[in-house]
């Protein structure tokens, strides 16, 4: 039976992609330089002070359109956040997909999936030229009201945060309700 699924958008800390984009390939990142961070499309004719807030609101309502919670995680009770690394090139694909935390398979794959379908971007640019971009995102997977199981316990706990490189995402959180067996 698929269960109804319910998408919650995370109240986190977001290092916004205007921001000094510190991995950006090879690129020094001296006072003079000026940098842009990627910018998601549809979002490049916003007021400036308005493209983080966009470029959040545009990638999430893709992520959130596409995402599934697996439903052999649903019924193996899998939890926890995983972490997806990729890089935003200088011609704006997502490449590099690499998944650096994870919870189980399927929740690896789908999460992979969903970035590989995430429409082009327009690249991050020092000086005016198009650079590549790091960008580290946080998928978070929750059955709801199931508690998180001890060894889920200690793998969120034991996760180093502060080693996530590049731009930082908002935390996207997918919320299901347990499978019924």
């Amino acid at each position: 039976m698929y269960s109804e699924l319910r998408f919650l958008a995370a109240m986190l800390p977001v290092i916004l992609f205007s921001l000094a984009v510190a991995p950006l390939s090879g690129q020094s990142d001296s006072p003079a330089s000026v940098i842009i961070g990627p910018v998601f499309k549809g979002c490049e004719n916003a007021p400036a002070e308005q493209v983080d807030i966009c470029c959040q609101r545009k990638m999430l309502e893709s992520i959130y359109r596409n995402i599934r919670y697996p439903r052999q995680a649903r019924e193996e009770g899998d939890q926890g956040t995983l972490v997806v690394q990729f890089t935003i090139t200088k011609t704006g694909e997502t490449a590099n997909i690499e998944v650096i935390k994870s919870i189980s398979h399927s929740c690896k794959d789908e999460v992979i999936r969903v970035v590989k379908e995430l429409p082009r971007w327009i690249p991050a640019t020092v000086d005016g030229e198009p650079v590549d971009a790091v960008v580290s995102l946080p998928v978070e997977y929750r059955l709801d009201g199931v508690p998180l199981k001890k060894r889920q316990q200690i793998a969120e706990a034991s996760f180093d945060w502060n080693s996530l490189q590049g731009i930082v995402l908002q935390r996207v959180i997918v919320t299901a309700y347990a499978a019924t067996r």
